[in-house]
């Protein structure tokens, strides 16, 4: 549904009681936003290689943030003094789309981690690379008519001077959520996942990578430690963003910490109206810093309803739990500082619009850069970035 939000918040009071391979990114068309020159190659064999020939992978960087790329490049060469021809009709390579030109390396990625020694990785579904959506995205046994591989000749040259390449630039995969769906991209979640490069001769390498969430934090002088993470870096049009936020005590000691009502941004929300809480996030268009962050202007993350009549309250302190994120207030009452807004948008115009004034209204996430803050109410913030394309 669009415009809906999700805030789930941990605070319910509780009172006492053929060549040269293919163009990289062909996979979904994104580019790399990685600069990190971390890698890891693995041979698929010790010698001797099949038909003299070797293959290799490598895989950077191997330790990435959600929203980053991964670049895998896997390459077939002659590592001896003469040379080496051999012929073969190529093999279909997964990053493809069916009935493609096909060439001597082909890609499959996993999700988790597999050998090759401990389990037979054929047993489980790689992910998919390509669009499926063209031309019959909801015909689940729809299969193209190809015509028939040509068989082609590979020569190799001395010590790898012509090898056979494959470089490859992507940042998650296709799937769909049910039947008769459109497939659609996923950018690669937390986790694990196992790289197979293999070739038309039957050798095969792999390797692996993992993928973390966006996370951000810094101590504060209350000995906490604020939080911040998210989903993902990068966005497509109304794919969801989801933030969570969090304060945690530093001790291993009870941390009381009186209140000091000292909001560094204006516009942060936990999600859950007339609570009184010392936590929030927002969301800004453009990309701000620490230092120009009070310059920028929050985007309404729920729909504008009518006015709420508050109780006044005044809290005057927080006991933290030690190394715990687990809180009571002012004695009878226990909360969570954990806040997870999801969203897909942000709203504009008015509840009960004036004359001339625009009514409530979603908008998607247009493409651009967005700053996520939170924020505590001793003047601490932390800050995270994302991207819609």
């Amino acid at each position: 549904m669009k415009g809906a939000v999700v805030a789930v918040i941990a605070i319910v009071a509780i009172l006492i009681g053929g060549g040269a391979g293919y163009l990289a990114g062909n996979a979904n068309e994104r580019t790399v936003t990685s600069t990190s020159t971390s890698t890891l190659t693995t041979p698929a064999a010790p010698p001797p290689y099949v038909n003299g020939l070797q293959l290799a992978i490598q895989v950077g960087p191997d330790d990435l943030t959600q929203g980053q790329n991964v670049t895998i490049r896997a390459w077939v060469y002659n590592p001896t003094s003469a040379t080496i021809v051999v012929s073969t009709s190529g093999v279909d390579n997964p990053m493809q789309a069916p009935c493609t030109v096909q060439s001597g390396l082909g890609v499959n990625i996993y999700e988790g981690t597999y050998t090759f020694a401990f389990g037979n990785i054929s047993k489980y579904s790689p992910l998919l690379q390509y669009n499926r959506n063209s031309p019959n995205p909801y015909d689940s046994n729809w299969t193209p008519s190809c015509i028939a591989p040509i068989q082609n000749t590979y020569v190799f040259r001395p010590y790898g001077a012509n090898s056979n390449n494959e470089t490859i630039v992507l940042g998650g995969y296709y799937t769909r959520i049910g039947y008769g769906l459109a497939y659609t991209f996923q950018p690669f979640p937390a986790g694990t996942y196992t790289v197979v490069v293999f070739d038309a001769w039957g050798q095969q390498a792999l390797a692996h990578f993992n993928v973390a969430s966006a996370k951000a934090s810094a101590a504060t002088q209350q000995n906490l430690r604020l939080s911040l993470t998210l989903n993902s870096t990068e966005f497509q049009p109304g794919e969801y963003v989801t933030m969570n936020a969090s304060l945690t005590n530093m001790l291993s000691t009870l941390n009381n910490v009186t209140f000091a009502y000292q909001w560094p941004v204006k516009g942060l929300v936990s999600g859950v109206p007339c609570l009184q809480y010392p936590l929030g996030v927002a969301v800004l268009r453009g990309y701000y810093t620490v230092q120009n962050i009070s310059a920028g202007t929050t985007l309404d993350m729920f729909k504008p309803g009518p006015p709420t009549t508050c109780p006044v309250t005044y809290l005057q302190y927080l006991v933290f739990q030690p190394e715990s994120s687990n809180v009571q207030v002012n004695s009878n009452m226990k909360l969570q500082m954990n806040v997870t807004i999801t969203i897909s948008g942000y709203w504009t115009g008015f509840w009960n619009p004036p004359p001339g004034s625009p009514p409530a209204t979603f908008h998607e996430f247009e493409a651009g850069t967005y700053t996520v803050v939170t924020g505590d109410e001793w003047g601490n913030l932390v800050l995270l970035h994302f991207s819609v394309a």
